[in-house]
């Protein structure tokens, strides 16, 4: 690729469990791509701050008087795990997990709670064997098989992830974190049409992150949806007017694509302000000579 090419736009696929997130930056003349996805803790640094995903326990009644105690006994371990949940404390939530899966070895929300503890400290195939289990013992489980897409992205498994997921929005199709997850596997393989369908459905909930509002855009400007990426955009620095991706993106779309040059110059003097790597240094020149060109 020429490096002074102004072709592509900035992908920030994020894969979450709820704000479970590591970042990876590589920065290319043209393209710059920006992933968040979970990493192997034995090789790389551990996820940022995890929030594991709340299980609710199955409702069934209880049909004899043992069982009966048992849901006593888990009705109480679940509200310290909360607890634990809640302020992050990874030992207590290991712990509390553990009491009560010997009260109950089937319990779905101790088996997706200790098997996301393991997936933190990077024991990928621990957390799956968990997960599997949850998933027989509640095969609709939608958060299980959520979860389980996330231990197998982070064993680089993306197909088997992707299946996962898919399978998750079966089971629970307004599941947040699969969607979000889904959504940016589909554009980081520049599958936009999925992309878009998935993430349309998710785009106006409140808890949507902002890079799942980036991958939105990304996906809206692969299938040529370009005013609606625009106002994609726009809402995105509406919130964070800083947001170094976004200005970038929206730029490229501004210049390359629509030929509104003096739009274009004004989001390229900003990113000057905003973006000081020195990596994308040629492309801020690239995209300002294309705008001042096009003005004269």
């Amino acid at each position: 690729m020429n490096k002074l090419t102004i072709t592509g736009l900035a992908i920030a696929a994020i894969f979450l469990l709820s704000s479970c997130s590591s970042e990876r930056k590589a920065h290319e003349a043209g393209q710059e791509a920006a992933q968040q996805a979970p990493t192997d803790s034995a090789q790389k640094k551990n996820p940022k701050k995890t929030e594991l995903i709340e299980i609710k326990p199955d409702a069934k009644s209880a049909s004899s008087a043992v069982q009966a105690v048992k849901t006593d006994i888990n009705a109480s371990l679940y509200s310290s795990l909360s607890a634990a949940t809640a302020s992050q404390n990874v030992e207590q939530i290991k712990q509390i997990s553990l009491d009560i899966l010997q009260n109950n070895p089937k319990d779905v929300r101790g088996l997706n709670t200790l098997a996301m503890t393991y997936y933190k400290k990077g024991l990928y195939n621990s957390a799956e064997y968990l997960l599997n289990k949850a998933i027989v013992a509640e095969p609709k489980s939608a958060a299980s098989h959520s979860n389980l897409g996330l231990v197998l992205l982070a064993r680089d498994a993306k197909r088997d992830a992707i299946e996962s997921f898919k399978r998750a929005l079966d089971y629970d199709s307004d599941l947040l974190a699969a969607a979000e997850n889904l959504g940016a596997l589909y554009v980081s393989a520049k599958q936009y049409d999925k992309a878009a369908e998935v993430l349309s459905r998710i785009v106006e909930q409140s808890a949507l992150s902002e890079g799942s509002k980036l991958n939105y855009a990304v996906a809206l400007t692969g299938t040529g949806q370009i005013d609606q990426a625009v106002s994609t955009y726009e809402r995105i620095l509406k919130n964070n007017s800083t947001h170094k991706q976004a200005l970038t993106n929206l730029a490229i779309i501004k210049i390359e694509k629509q030929s509104k040059f003096e739009d274009g110059l004004d989001l390229v003097n900003r990113l000057k302000f905003v973006d000081t790597d020195f990596g994308s240094q040629d492309l801020i020149k690239a995209l300002e000579n294309k705008a001042k060109a096009g003005l004269k």
